[in-house]
């Protein structure tokens, strides 16, 4: 009688265990990924902030004036339609953060992109270019 009583208390012992155990991986998953989640958010927000403030900057008055933490340029096919390009430093010509075209004689925006860029290809004497939303001559392909 004895070893049943204690095959029963150690077979509930057993299942107690495991549903604590399993219920603390639970909570631990939960935890983990809200961080995640917030990690992500704080980092889609702050790249919003920046694109803003650059293209802020950009639009005032057709050059970039501040200092970022990434590497900012302006490029333009004429007087009036200019581009402004953010990308991180150490990535290629065409792995871009932040891209915007601007016709700033009629102040029109004609694209504003933080991904999904859309760069082509196109012959320019005798040279192929990756242009800008097709319009502006970015760099040489």
């Amino acid at each position: 009688m004895k070893s049943k009583k204690r095959g029963v208390a150690l077979l509930s012992v057993i299942v107690m265990m495991s549903v604590v155990v399993c219920f603390s991986l639970l909570i631990y998953t939960l935890i983990i990924s809200s961080n995640v989640a917030n990690i992500y958010e704080k980092t889609i927000s702050k790249k919003i902030i920046l694109t803003n403030k650059i293209f802020d900057d950009f639009v005032d008055n057709g050059v970039i004036d501040n200092e970022y933490e990434i590497a900012v340029k302006v490029f333009s096919e004429n007087e009036n339609l200019k581009a402004v390009v953010a990308k991180n430093e150490n990535s290629d010509d065409t792995n871009l953060y932040f891209l915007a075209v601007y016709d700033f004689e009629n102040n029109k925006i004609i694209a504003r992109q933080s991904d999904n860029f859309y760069i082509t290809i196109k012959q320019y004497e005798g040279r192929n270019y990756y242009y800008l939303a097709d319009v502006v001559r970015y760099k040489e392909a």
